[in-house]
């Protein structure tokens, strides 16, 4: 069982009766830039304006399969 998360350190105390679990980690990787964020950001904004119509045909433009098509529809609708 996780008892404190600092900037370094991970302590656990023992949990008998309790399946493990591999931590989460908070800022484990470095992160993307900020232009590739705010490029992101752009895209779904810009996405999010459409109709389902050309909302599929603007993803079908920058080469998404239909799973992701229909991924991306339900997060932004």
């Amino acid at each position: 069982r996780i008892t404190e998360i600092t900037h370094d350190r991970v302590l656990v105390i023992p949990a008998p009766g309790e399946p493990a679990r591999l931590p989460f980690w908070r800022g484990d990787g470095v992160g993307r830039p900020a232009e590739l964020g705010a490029a992101i950001g752009a895209f779904n904004g810009e996405l999010a304006r459409l109709d389902r119509d050309k909302f599929e045909l603007r993803c079908q433009e920058v080469g998404f399969d239909a799973f992701a098509v229909d991924n991306l529809w339900q997060l932004i609708s």
